[in-house]
């Protein structure tokens, strides 16, 4: 997370309870099975229809931007959303209507738009949580797996 006054005022009130911060990153884009597909960079400036069924749908569609691809149009279903006809539809007339290369969802929504028939390559973006205090997770690991 960013900075702010709780940035300041968590640990302050935390004592000598250990406190860290994080953010998620995008690291690569993934193939419908799930190999990657290739570095971030190497998709860059390509066009894009984005699609997510989380609980924060803009977050995701910023990530991909920030990452460099053009996201020609943002779907947001609804989180835990399952895929269907009327779905497939909707992603398609989105694909023509921009000219888009490729589908980018999230590696959830992935896994449920495998069957998926699309005329486009359907990717997810791999993201992955980086601790802005990495010294800390020696403590976490031996406070999660101790024996008391």
């Amino acid at each position: 997370t960013g900075g702010g006054p709780a940035a300041e005022e968590i640990p302050r009130r935390a004592g000598d309870i250990p406190v860290f911060t994080s953010v998620f990153a995008p690291t690569r884009l993934l193939q419908a099975d799930g190999t990657p597909a290739g570095a971030l960079a190497e998709f860059s400036g390509r066009r894009v229809v984005a699609c997510a069924g989380i609980a924060r749908p803009e977050q995701f569609f910023w990530m991909l931007e920030e990452a460099g691809l053009e996201v020609a149009d943002r779907i947001a279903f609804a989180d835990h959303q399952t895929y269907g006809d009327e779905e497939v539809r909707r992603i398609a007339g989105a694909c023509r209507a921009t000219g888009a290369e490729m589908v980018v969802a999230t590696e959830k929504d992935l896994v449920k738009m495998q069957e998926l028939k699309l005329d486009i390559p359907i990717r997810a973006l791999e993201i992955e949580l980086r601790l802005h205090q990495p010294g800390l997770l020696p403590l976490l690991r031996s406070r999660i797996t101790r024996k008391d």
